[in-house]
């Protein structure tokens, strides 16, 4: 089953200035969980414009159909808080319906956990 990664790529950590699309924290973050996600077929990242996130720069979302859904916020656009995700949405994809114990989580991700959301009916 594949599982999505939506990382937002219009985040900006200092937003003092006016808004550059070239000059986000987000696009350069996506591209690293592109690169830490290379190898996993069963893992696709998904850029997306805006998660309207802002204050809580910079986000991402984790789903796939039939699971429980992910938000993170305030992540870092580092090549560590790559790492992290992508390892927690390998445990993601890993398990039966999307929850994850507590004790499983990569650490420091809990710090960036924002919601978790029951799978959508229909």
């Amino acid at each position: 089953m594949t599982v999505e990664l939506s990382v937002c790529t219009s985040c900006r950590l200092d937003r003092s200035g006016p808004y550059e699309a070239e000059k986000t924290d987000g696009l350069p973050f996506a591209r690293l969980l592109e690169a830490a996600a290379t190898d996993d077929p069963q893992l696709r990242i998904r850029p997306i414009g805006c998660l309207l996130q802002c204050d809580r720069a910079c986000s991402a979302g984790l789903t796939a159909q039939g699971k429980w859904s992910y938000a993170f916020d305030t992540l870092p656009p580092t090549q560590a808080s790559a790492t992290m995700l992508v390892a927690f949405a390998r445990l993601y994809a890993a398990s039966q319906d999307g929850v994850i114990a507590f004790a499983r989580w990569p650490k420091g991700i809990q710090a960036h956990f924002g919601a978790r959301l029951p799978p959508m009916f229909g």
